[in-house]
């Protein structure tokens, strides 16, 4: 039988991230799939992507210009997750555009956004978030808590008029922490909690500690419906953030967070590795 063989575009070569100790289980699951399929190729945009049998495209920092050279190739190779569909998923407008029954009210600042309008929408929350729409990790979020001063709302209307579509404002849910849920081709493969006791924002990146993975029953049809969707995009992988049974965050990028999560529906991490690199069969099959 042929041995399949699976490209790599990663921040750095395969075997230099499974040996980081600073990485541990990072990108173990990557390993397993290459151990399994007989071999891989790590690769940028100007290598030869002939005779792959799939592209693994996790590249984090996300790159718009590595992944619009990357689009020509999903014609010719199966790639999970196709740079076309992280392009279009890692905005943040893409929830607000195309996960809105899942995500909390939303508002895009844009060019020409009234003092009305802004005011108005912030009025209906005793709280609102503002977020860059092309942002990652946590950064440039900021908070503005009622009663909303005439400042508050000329800054967020000087957002929408200097840098246009740039930002959304969003209904703040007060909360204890929030949930990353990692799924794979419509599975849930497992999550954990975050918490920060100093700030709003819970990134591990940015100070929040982990806490038990105690999703609810709706956290889970949640996921799985958003995920199924994201197949439709060529995004198979994502890391889904979750605050109060509402979707905050599709990460597609490259979700981390599978070394430290608890599986879902697993006996163990083991297992949950053979259904990736099942799962990625199932995926590649699905091409042909």
């Amino acid at each position: 039988m042929k041995k399949r063989i699976t490209g790599m575009v990663l921040k750095d070569d395969l075997e230099t991230l499974l040996n980081d100790p600073e990485l541990e289980g990072d990108y173990e699951f990557l390993g397993r799939v290459a151990r399994d399929f007989g071999g891989y190729k790590d690769l940028n945009a100007d290598s030869d992507f002939s005779g792959l049998d799939a592209v693994f495209f996790f590249h984090y920092p996300f790159s718009r210009e590595l992944a619009e050279k990357l689009s020509k190739y999903e014609d010719k190779i199966p790639f999970i997750n196709k740079p076309s569909g992280v392009l279009k998923t890692s905005e943040k407008t893409f929830e607000y555009e195309e996960l809105k029954d899942f995500a909390p009210a939303t508002k895009l600042l844009e060019q020409g956004v009234s003092y009305e309008d802004i005011s108005g929408f912030a009025e209906n929350f005793d709280s609102v978030v503002v977020k860059p729409v092309d942002g990652t990790g946590g950064k440039g979020i900021y908070f503005v808590d009622k009663p909303y001063k005439e400042e508050d709302v000329l800054v967020l209307k000087n957002l929408g008029d200097e840098k246009s579509g740039r930002y959304i404002i969003q209904e703040y849910l007060h909360n204890n922490g929030d949930h990353r849920i990692l799924c794979y081709n419509g599975i849930v493969l497992g999550g954990f909690g975050r918490r920060s006791d100093s700030t709003r924002i819970h990134n591990v990146s940015g100070g929040g500690k982990l806490t038990a993975f105690k999703p609810s029953k709706k956290e889970i049809e949640i996921a799985e419906e958003v995920s199924n969707r994201l197949k439709g995009y060529g995004v198979f992988f994502s890391g889904l953030d979750l605050i109060n049974d509402k979707l905050v965050e599709a990460n597609t990028a490259m979700p981390g967070g599978i070394d430290t999560m608890t599986p879902y529906r697993f006996k163990s991490l083991d297992d949950m590795y053979n259904a990736f690199v099942a799962e990625t069969k199932n995926i590649i099959g699905s091409y042909k």
